[in-house]
């Protein structure tokens, strides 16, 4: 499946805002999940599962620890999918 990089930035911004009840302003690129929109580790999970599910991909666990940011997050996906 092909996704433009906005697109999974888009697409990750809005699992974060879902899983995390915040509002889209709260979610930029440079957002840390757990510094600063206090993401507990379950809701981490929870988000790169939906994430895995969202893209078809699998983030195996020594992955998830590098997965703290949005930006991250979607580099990450970027990567994973094969797009620039």
């Amino acid at each position: 499946m092909n996704y433009f990089i906005a697109d999974i930035n888009a697409r990750i911004r809005v699992i974060v805002q879902d899983k995390l009840d915040v509002k889209p302003e709260q979610v930029e690129d440079a957002t840390y999940l757990s510094n600063e929109l206090g993401a507990d580790s379950l809701e981490i999970l929870e988000i790169i599962w939906e994430i895995e599910k969202t893209f078809n991909i699998h983030i195996p666990d020594e992955d998830m620890e590098k997965l703290t940011s949005i930006g991250s997050m979607t580099n990450y996906v970027r990567l994973k999918t094969g797009e620039n």
